[in-house]
């Protein structure tokens, strides 16, 4: 189908339902793995096919039309400017264009970076003028950039070589989730969870995103947070920051495994903040820049929110900064949470994968953005904390992409106050019930 989605073409109706039909139908079929893990011997020729028929339903994406995104584009035009020498933070894409709104050619800038990226996209179709929100600059951290880079290294402006370093992070991830679950033993036909997960591998392998690349940092920090090695696990930690900053409310679930000692919460905690301050470094110089993304995303995203978009329609009608309050009750709500499992003797029961997911997902669910490629977050985890309605997620979340339908016809807003409750309640009720019915921490 992917042809259809072609950047530039209008896309008919007909094939938006029939894509999110699809894909949630596959997270129906991902959700027998439930009755699978459970039933059939993990035997060595079986771990095999499960990693081969994960492999060739990434490889089935190569040379693919990304469906409904374009975030990609961006991905290539920073580690462009990164391999160039510049700092990707300090200029919006912008800053570099060849064609202005109207058309019209843009004479080279006397500013010598300026006009180094002008050639840069000169030599380019389409760069930068297909990247979104042109006049923001990037909101990704510097490991991110790092992959961007890489990736334009080994092809420049090449979405199949960005696969190509997904698929590379993706791997790492399965192999220390195959680790992690042979040391606790525990079947290894669970890394189905993440492996076989439709919504990861169609928004990665097909849209591009760069979500997994957190993924072997994610997973690195908490299996060394269980095999109690604190300061190895601050260090992945703070590589997960690195690739995405939200990862630092898992801070206080981590240093559980420390027992109270607060010397080595001390040692770990410093490890942690001197680790984040060197990789964040060169994102942090720009962080107030005029033309900052990551303040622009900060102050007023808001795209498939369930709970914060009703929220926010109420704060709005108390008071005009209403909506830009409630995001910092939000955040401190979430820092709560953590915060909580940290100091709560009943919650020090929930072993660290569960209580991490119970964060993330309820970040998830509060928070303002909550894309179908965020879902990779608390995925990630589910092999180490399995819960059926943690899973149905993949079924639900693929509801999103009729958003874009109802966004062409103009009654978005429909979209947001009727559709987005029957994308997350069901899944929320039914998570709240299967914690009641098989608590994460015994499984």
């Amino acid at each position: 189908m992917s042809p259809t989605f072609e950047y530039g073409l209008r896309y008919q109706k007909a094939d938006v339902f029939t894509f999110a039909g699809l894909l949630s139908l596959a997270g129906g079929v991902y959700l027998l793995i439930f009755w699978f893990a459970p039933n059939i011997a993990p035997t060595r020729p079986t771990v095999i096919i499960i990693v081969l028929i994960g492999l060739g339903a990434r490889a089935m994406f190569f040379g693919s039309t990304p469906i409904f995104e374009d975030d990609w584009y961006r991905y290539l035009w920073d580690g462009a400017v990164v391999n160039e020498g510049v700092n990707p933070y300090a200029l919006a894409p912008a800053r570099a264009m060849n064609i202005d709104i109207t058309g019209r050619p843009v004479p080279l800038s006397d500013d010598p970076v300026i006009a180094k990226l002008q050639k840069l996209g000169a030599a380019e179709p389409h760069y930068p003028e297909r990247i979104g929100y042109p006049f923001i600059s990037t909101i990704y951290p510097p490991l991110a950039q790092a992959a961007f880079a890489l990736s334009t290294k080994i092809s420049p402006f090449n979405l199949d070589a960005w696969r190509a370093v997904l698929l590379g992070f993706d791997i790492i991830s399965l192999w220390i989730l195959l680790t992690i679950l042979r040391r606790k033993n525990i079947s290894a036909l669970w890394a189905m969870l993440y492996w076989w997960n439709p919504i990861v591998i169609v928004t990665a392998f097909n849209a591009g995103h760069m979500d997994i690349l957190m993924t072997p940092f994610l997973l690195g920090a908490v299996a060394l947070a269980q095999f109690e090695k604190p300061r190895l696990a601050a260090v992945s930690l703070a590589g997960a920051i690195g690739v995405k900053l939200w990862p630092i409310i898992l801070t206080p679930v981590l240093f559980r495994a420390l027992n109270g000692d607060i010397k080595r919460i001390a040692a770990t905690g410093a490890v942690l903040a001197i680790t984040t301050a060197i990789i964040m470094f060169p994102m942090a110089q720009s962080f107030y820049a005029r033309e900052s993304g990551l303040i622009a995303y900060a102050d007023g995203w808001r795209t498939n929110a369930f709970l914060f978009y009703f929220a926010s329609e109420g704060a709005a009608l108390i008071h005009e900064n209403g909506p830009r309050v409630l995001r910092f009750l939000i955040t401190a709500i979430v820092g709560a949470v953590a915060l909580w499992m940290f100091f709560s003797r009943r919650a020090r029961e929930i072993p660290l994968a569960g209580a991490s997911s119970i964060i993330i997902l309820f970040m998830f669910v509060i928070g303002p953005t909550s894309y179908p490629w965020y879902i990779t977050w608390f995925v990630a985890l589910a092999p180490l904390a399995p819960s059926i309605g943690i899973a149905s997620f993949s079924v639900a979340i693929p509801m999103y992409y009729l958003r874009f339908v109802y966004t062409q016809s103009r009654t978005g807003e429909f979209f947001d106050f009727a559709l987005t409750p029957i994308e997350f309640i069901p899944p929320i009720l039914l998570t709240i019930w299967s914690l009641k019915r098989r608590r994460l921490w015994k499984v």
